[in-house]
């Protein structure tokens, strides 16, 4: 499997920087957005006078980890960074680096129908990750489960939880694509990868289907993975009411999603430890387009949702239909009652959860770890 990294070098430069940082990304998906480029955007932004200079590129060389102060490094694998990192720390003794894991990556339980498990399931990758995380001046991790489940590891008490966040302004500026629909549709929206192919077992299109096929005003988007593409139509969606878009690219994802102007944005997830790990991103997403919320009660969506209040959980299999029902009928009637639930969640999003405001959670870690001295690991207890 070959290393991820971005096609081109970006560099941030900031003035009288005193801290020399590199950022290294896993991937440009979801997660690299999430986790590194968003909320370094904002570093960028806002600390134009301070000690930072930020640059995120595509190789690594010996020789430029030298001129380094901090190296990011997220979801990382490759034992010869690795090897290079800790020549460097020994050879400096000044670098420091974060290792930046948003899943649960480290302990071979990826659903081996998902694409990751082809590469984190590997007891060789596992290895790796786990000696990264084991050496890293620190770990920063999305949520509390996966703090916890570090901890647990015994790798490093170094562990710090930077949510993840929205960016404001890639929703509020970014301009809909013209996607037809009727003024008298109802459209249920389901977005994400070919990743999430377990959390369609939780019985989810089973009541989806019924719901179509006894509302026939009513429409399914599916955003990101065709489950005819994959042969996982075996449920008969119906083809008039149904309709696939392809992933597309950052920051176009966000314009397309905000284009479909749903009712409904469900969070299907199947009880996995794997899952339990998962942060409530889409709940974000789905909050910033202003749709209505239908989430699996697992992971942070159950921390962060208040049931009736901000979006809706779904607790046992029935409550997708019984929920589903609520919701259309409140729409019927004039949508009152959803538009105040969906103004809760908006609010909750765009005050509490947005890069804009948060970045600092990022800078507070690099701030501590900087404040120490560098683990250097032949100074480590065997």
């Amino acid at each position: 499997m070959k290393d991820i990294y971005l096609p081109k070098s970006v560099k941030h430069s900031i003035d009288n920087s005193k801290v020399n940082t590199l950022l290294l990304l896993g991937d440009l998906a979801g997660s690299g957005q999430y986790r590194l480029i968003q909320p370094f955007e904002q570093f960028a932004r806002n600390t134009s006078k301070s000690k930072y200079d930020v640059f995120i590129q595509n190789k690594v060389l010996l020789q430029d980890l030298k001129i380094r102060d901090l190296v990011y490094c997220h979801r990382q694998y490759s034992p010869q960074i690795l090897n290079d990192l800790l020549i460097t720390k020994e050879l400096t003794g000044k670098l420091r680096y974060i290792y930046e894991i948003d899943d649960l990556l480290f302990t071979g339980k990826v659903s081996p129908n998902s694409p990751a498990a082809g590469v984190y399931n590997k007891p060789e990758i596992i290895g790796n990750v786990r000696s990264y995380m084991k050496y890293a001046d620190a770990i920063v991790v999305s949520t509390e489960y996966l703090k916890n489940e570090v901890l647990k590891s015994k790798l490093n008490k170094n562990v710090y939880v930077c949510k993840n966040n929205i960016t404001k302004t890639y929703f509020d500026d970014c301009k809909k694509y013209n996607i037809t629909r009727p003024q008298d549709e109802f459209r249920i929206l389901w977005a994400g990868s070919n990743t999430h192919v377990d959390d369609f077992k939780t019985g989810v299109m089973v009541k989806i289907r019924k719901f179509l096929a006894s509302h026939k005003d009513s429409k399914l988007i599916m955003f990101g993975m065709d489950l005819q593409e994959r042969g996982k139509d075996r449920l008969k969606l119906p083809h008039d009411q149904i309709e696939y878009y392809s992933f597309v690219v950052y920051p176009y994802y966000f314009r397309l999603l905000k284009s479909f102007d749903a009712n409904i944005g469900i969070a299907p997830l199947a009880q996995t430890e794997f899952n339990a790990s998962k942060s409530d991103i889409k709940y974000l997403e789905y909050s910033a387009c202003k749709y209505l919320t239908l989430a699996q009660s697992v992971g942070q969506y159950k921390d962060t949702i208040k049931d009736g209040k901000n979006g809706y959980l779904i607790e046992k299999n029935s409550d997708w239909t019984t929920k589903l029902e609520l919701v259309y009928e409140n729409w019927k009637d004039g949508n009152k009652k959803n538009e105040k639930i969906i103004k809760n969640a908006y609010y909750y999003t765009m005050k509490k959860r947005i890069y804009e405001n948060n970045w600092k959670d990022w800078k507070n870690v690099i701030d501590k770890v900087m404040s120490r001295d560098t683990i250097i690991p032949s100074e480590m207890k065997k």
